[in-house]
């Protein structure tokens, strides 16, 4: 959601704005998904997006990966952030039968390469569009240079894609 100042110049202008509160869990998003369908007049398609995500849920934890990961959010400009407890990257990070070795950190916070080494991921998940080409991952290792010492970068297990729950393609780390 846009910053208050935005959401008050869009009111002003006349444009209606729905704001949905709910948490970042699975029923928080069916929670969403369900208003969005009372909004649009579209309750079935709702419905059956509900019923799509309950399934691929089941299927994700029916494939446990008994990992650590670790979510990392990279924007030009800006320094890396992991996302912590309470974030919808630590409910995918869970979905998916891992742990979240930044658990202990609250939302999303600025971290060091040094300290995401010291967390030993086994897999990190990176929020940029489409599989990370070598050339990325020779970036954020640039960006990081401590990321190098991770399971995760020495066994390539970098999975990068939009943050949100349709986009990930969730990729089998076990081998």
């Amino acid at each position: 959601m846009g910053s208050e100042d935005t959401l008050k110049i869009l009111k002003r202008s006349g444009i209606e704005i729905i704001t949905f509160e709910s948490d970042n869990g699975i029923e928080g998003l069916k929670q969403r998904i369900k208003q969005l369908g009372d909004i649009t007049g579209n309750q079935q398609q709702a419905k059956q997006i509900s019923n799509s995500v309950d399934t691929q849920i089941s299927g994700l934890k029916h494939g446990a990966l008994n990992q650590r990961g670790l979510f990392l959010l990279v924007h030009a400009g800006r320094s890396p952030s992991v996302g912590g407890h309470d974030t919808a990257a630590d409910q995918i990070i869970s979905l998916m039968g891992a742990e979240n070795v930044a658990r202990n950190v609250n939302g999303y916070k600025p971290i060091s390469g040094e300290a995401i080494a010291a967390m030993q991921p086994e897999f990190i998940l990176v929020s940029q569009r489409g599989k990370p080409s070598e050339k990325q991952q020779v970036e954020l290792v640039r960006l990081l240079p401590a990321l190098s010492l991770t399971p995760a970068m020495k066994k390539r297990r970098i999975q990068s894609q939009w943050p949100c729950f349709a986009g990930w393609v969730v990729t089998d780390f076990t081998h």
